[in-house]
């Protein structure tokens, strides 16, 4: 008795380029998405480096305000510095200021106060701090970048009535008159935006 065997059937050349066309497509979808959600997640771990970085600086400009002294001191040339003081120009403004809490792990013979100057340098907002509030020629501060990205700064001063200065020590007031402020605004601008921070 002779025994039938049923005929094999594979796959017809236009099945499998139907089915490669398909595989091509779904691969093209899952990849974009893919790329997108990558794309999403780097732009949001930048944004969340960037907020640190601001987070930074305005704590460390809050901690040098929060042990503000008004106490002037002395520049390399023994002239008399403010305690606090706005300088430079509207486009590049300097703030100098005299604040306390210098630690002294050695109790070391000296004062616990010392000289700090906020600067904007090209892109950068810069921390300068001197080793002594009295400066002497030749010695170079200790100087950080607290950001970077920075494409304006501005400072406002309330003094002790509530009023707002755009200049410290205020117009037709002298630096020992005005003392410290009661209040400082500090407003940047940025690569990503306008930044308003009152430590």
């Amino acid at each position: 008795m002779m025994r039938r065997h049923g005929t094999a059937r594979g796959f017809t050349l236009m099945e499998l380029l139907v089915a490669v066309a398909l595989f091509a497509v779904v691969s093209a979808v899952a990849y974009a998405g893919l790329r997108a959600a990558m794309t999403t997640r780097q732009a949001a771990e930048s944004h969340a480096e960037r907020i640190a970085e601001l987070q930074r600086a305005f704590a460390q400009l809050a901690l040098d305000l929060s042990q503000l002294a008004d106490r002037p001191g002395r520049d390399a040339q023994g002239q008399t510095d403010a305690a606090f003081e706005l300088t430079g120009t509207s486009a590049l403004p300097s703030l100098e200021l005299v604040r306390g809490g210098r630690t002294n792990p050695a109790a070391l013979p000296r004062s616990n106060l010392q000289r700090i100057e906020y600067r904007r340098v090209e892109d950068r907002l810069e921390r300068l701090a001197w080793s002594n509030l009295d400066r002497v020629q030749g010695e170079t501060p200790n100087a950080r970048v607290l950001l970077a990205g920075v494409t304006g700064v501005a400072w406002r001063f309330v003094d002790g009535d509530g009023a707002w200065h755009e200049a410290w020590p205020p117009v037709r007031r002298s630096a020992a008159v005005a003392g410290v402020p009661a209040g400082v605004e500090l407003v940047l601008g940025t690569d990503q935006g306008v930044v308003a921070g009152m430590p």
